[in-house]
C-alpha cells in the first residue's frame, strides 16, 4: 500500500524470495507459518486503541517492512532517510511466544517487544481466532477457545444416515441407550453429538423442529446443511484461516488445522487442550464435512460459488478494519478540505476539486474507483485488487 493526501492506495504487495526462508531458527511450527502467510496477505494493519494505519508494503524471506504516517511525514521533511521500518519474522515470533504464554494480553505483557507492541497486537488480531478483550482496564487480545464439541466427532455420511434416520423413526435421539447396543450406541451417540453440533437437536436431544421440518421439505438438503455447518464460529474460523492459506498446498493446510485444533481446543470439560489424536480425528472430520457439502475443494480450497460464501465473504469485509478506515478518514478528509478552504483563500478550483476526488478514492491501473460504491456492489474481485 502507498498513500496520498492520506489515503490508503491498494497495490500489489512486493514479496522476495519468501518460500526460501522460514520463519526465524523455528522449523516446523505450523502456526507460526502462519504468520508468515498473514503478513503476505494483508496490507494495512490498523493500531487496536488508535486505529493509526501501518503499511505492510513488502515481505521477504526473514521479516516485512512496515510503514506509518508518521514514518512517512519524518522522511517526506527529510529528517530520516527511509519511510519504512524492517520488521523481522524473529521479532515476531518472539512477541507471539510472550502472547501465548499467556493467551490474554496487554501491552504489559510484551516485555521483550514492548518497542512494538501495539503493532504485534493489531497484527495478532487479524488472526480470525484472536479478540479484542480488556485486561487490567487496558486494551488486551486473546485466543479464542472451544471444546471438542465444537468439532464434528463422526464422518459426515453416517451423520447423514443417522438423522435420516431419526426422521423415519428408526432412532429417538432422547432414547438412544434403550435402543441400541454398546457397540451400536458408541457410533450413533457420535452422530447424535453431531446433530447438536449442526443445530438439528438441543442440549437435552431435543428435536429442533423448525430445522427438521426445513430439512424434510428442501430441494436441496445439502445446502440445508451447509448452512449449518457456515454458521458455526469454529467452523468460520477454519475457513478465515483456510483464506490466508490459499497458496500453501493441502497436506500444510491440514497441518496447520490440526496444530490449531490442538492450541484453541479443550476437552469437553473445558480442561486439558485437545491431544495430538483426537486433533487430527476432528480435523480431518470437519475438511472432509467441509468437501461433501460442496464449501472446499479437494485441495482444500475454498469453493466460491454460492450465497452462502458470498454472504460469508460480505461479513467478513464488513468487519475489515480497512473499511471502517475509509470511513473515518472520509470524515477526516472532509474535515482537512474545510480547513484548506478557511485558511487558504487562494486556492484554485481546480486544487480544491483535485481535493474532493480523493475522498473515498482508492487507485487501480492508474484510474480511480469509489470504494464506497464497491462495498455497496459487494464488487468482490475489484476489491481484492
Amino acid at each position: 500500500m502507498h498513500s496520498n493526501s492520506g489515503m490508503c492506495f491498494f497495490i500489489s504487495k512486493k514479496f522476495d524470495n519468501i518460500n526460501k526462508g522460514n520463519f526465524g531458527i523455528v522449523v516446523g511450527k505450523m502456526l507460526e507459518k502462519l504468520l508468515i502467510e498473514l503478513a503476505k496477505k494483508v496490507d494495512c494493519i490498523y493500531t487496536l486503541s488508535s486505529n493509526n494505519p501501518n503499511w505492510i508494503t513488502k515481505v521477504d524471506s526473514n521479516g516485512f517492512y512496515v510503514e506509518t504516517e508518521k514514518s512517512r511525514e519524518k522522511f517526506n521533511n527529510g529528517e530520516q532517510d527511509k519511510p519504512w521500518e524492517y520488521i523481522p519474522f524473529d521479532f515476531i515470533r518472539t512477541g507471539w511466544n510472550e502472547f501465548i504464554k499467556v493467551r490474554t494480553a496487554n501491552s504489559k505483557d510484551f516485555i521483550k517487544t514492548k518497542g512494538r507492541s501495539s503493532f504485534l497486537m493489531a497484527f495478532f488480531h487479524e488472526l480470525p481466532f484472536v479478540t479484542k478483550t480488556i485486561k487490567e482496564n487496558s486494551i488486551a487480545i486473546q485466543i479464542k477457545e472451544f471444546t471438542t464439541e465444537d468439532l464434528p466427532s463422526e464422518q459426515f455420511h453416517k451423520v447423514i444416515t443417522f438423522l435420516e434416520e431419526v426422521i423415519n423413526g428408526i432412532f429417538d435421539p432422547k432414547r438412544l441407550s434403550e435402543q441400541t447396543d454398546s457397540n451400536l450406541y458408541r457410533i450413533k451417540s457420535r452422530a447424535r453429538q453431531d446433530l447438536r453440533l449442526l443445530g438439528f437437536l438441543n442440549d437435552e436431544n431435543e428435536k429442533n423442529e423448525t430445522l427438521f421440518h426445513e430439512y424434510i421439505n428442501a430441494k436441496n438438503k445439502v445446502e440445508v446443511i451447509k448452512k449449518q455447518i457456515i454458521k458455526h464460529p469454529y467452523s468460520q474460523i477454519v475457513l478465515e484461516v483456510l483464506k490466508l492459506l490459499s497458496d500453501v498446498d493441502k497436506n500444510e493446510k491440514k497441518s496447520m488445522l490440526v496444530e490449531l485444533g490442538k492450541f484453541i481446543v479443550r476437552n469437553s470439560r473445558g480442561e486439558n487442550l485437545m491431544v495430538d489424536s483426537v486433533a487430527k480425528e476432528r480435523t480431518t472430520n470437519l475438511l472432509n464435512w467441509l468437501k461433501a457439502v460442496g464449501i472446499v475443494d479437494d485441495e482444500w480450497n475454498l469453493i466460491q460459488q454460492n450465497p452462502e460464501n458470498e454472504l460469508l465473504n460480505f461479513k467478513d469485509f464488513k468487519q475489515n478494519i480497512f473499511h471502517s478506515f475509509f470511513i473515518k478518514l472520509r470524515r477526516y478528509r472532509a474535515k482537512q478540505l474545510k480547513e484548506l478552504l478557511n485558511g487558504k483563500n487562494n486556492i484554485s478550483l481546480q486544487q480544491f476539486n483535485e481535493e474532493v476526488w480523493n475522498i473515498g478514492y482508492a487507485v487501480l491501473n492508474d484510474s480511480k474507483v469509489n470504494v464506497f460504491n464497491l462495498i455497496h456492489n459487494k464488487d468482490f474481485d475489484t476489491l481484492k485488487q
